[in-house]
C-alpha cells in the first residue's frame, strides 16, 4: 500500500465513520486503546496497524471528535462527545460496573473480529491455496512423477496419516491384553480425576493437580 495523500485520504474516509461509530457506542465511559483498533479491525480490512489511532489523532485536531488521555500507560481514553474536555481534570477509577461493561465489549470485538480475519483469511487464501494444491497433486499424479520444480519453487508429494479410533472398547481390550501400552497415548482425565477428589479421595499417584481463581463473566440477559 503506498503511502500518498490520496492513499490517506481513503483511508482516512474508510476509518473516521467507524471511530465515529464507536464513540457514539461508547459515551463517555472510558475505555482503552486496544479496543477501538479492535472495533476498527472488524469493520475494515487492509489497513495499517497505526491507521485507527491516526485517524483518531486527525478527529481531534480537526474539531470533529475530542477526548483525552486519562492513562497513558495504560492507553486509556474517554471521549467528549460535547467537546468541553477539561483536560486538568482527574478521573476516579473505573467501578465494576464500568469494568464489566468495558470487558463485554472487548470480548464482542475480538470475537467479531476474529471471525471476520478468519473469513477473509479462508476467502483471500485458505479457498485458493487448497484449489492449487488439488491441481498439482493430480497434475503430479498424472505425469507419474513424485514432484516438479518451477522457478519460484518446487512441488512435491507429502504422504499424510490420520489415526483415529473406531471401536473404543475393542481397542482398550486388545491394549490390555496384548500389553502394548506403547499404542496409548496417556494423559490424565481431568474429570475423572476431580470427581475423586471431590468424593474424599486421594489424588491418583504421578498426577499434579492446581486449582486457581479467575473470573468469569456473562451478559445480562
Amino acid at each position: 500500500m503506498f503511502d500518498t495523500p490520496e492513499e490517506r485520504a481513503r483511508v482516512y474516509d474508510r476509518i473516521a465513520p467507524i471511530i465515529l461509530d464507536f464513540a457514539n457506542g461508547v459515551g463517555s465511559r472510558t475505555f482503552h486503546a486496544e479496543e477501538l483498533r479492535l472495533y476498527v479491525n472488524s469493520r475494515t480490512v487492509h489497513i495499517a496497524p497505526g491507521s485507527p489511532d491516526r485517524i483518531l489523532r486527525q478527529l481531534r485536531l480537526g474539531g470533529v471528535l475530542d477526548y483525552e488521555v486519562i492513562n497513558r500507560r495504560q492507553s486509556l481514553y474517554q471521549f467528549h462527545l460535547n467537546g468541553t474536555a477539561n483536560k486538568g481534570s482527574t478521573m476516579s477509577e473505573p467501578t465494576p460496573a464500568a469494568l464489566i461493561e468495558e470487558y463485554i465489549v472487548l470480548r464482542d470485538a475480538k470475537k467479531q473480529a476474529d471471525e471476520t480475519y478468519a473469513e477473509f483469511i479462508k476467502t483471500h487464501y485458505s479457498t485458493r491455496m487448497d484449489e492449487l494444491e488439488g491441481i498439482l497433486l493430480d497434475t503430479l499424479n498424472r505425469l507419474g512423477v513424485d514432484s516438479l520444480a518451477g522457478q519460484s519453487g518446487t512441488v512435491y508429494k507429502k504422504l499424510s496419516t490420520s489415526v483415529t479410533v473406531a471401536d473404543a472398547r475393542e481397542f482398550r481390550r486388545h491394549i490390555i491384553g496384548a500389553e502394548e501400552w506403547d499404542l496409548l497415548d496417556w494423559r490424565a482425565n481431568k474429570t475423572a480425576v476431580n470427581d475423586r477428589i471431590d468424593q474424599g479421595q486421594e489424588l491418583p499417584p504421578g498426577i499434579n493437580r492446581t486449582t486457581f481463581y479467575s473470573v468469569g463473566i456473562r451478559r445480562k440477559s
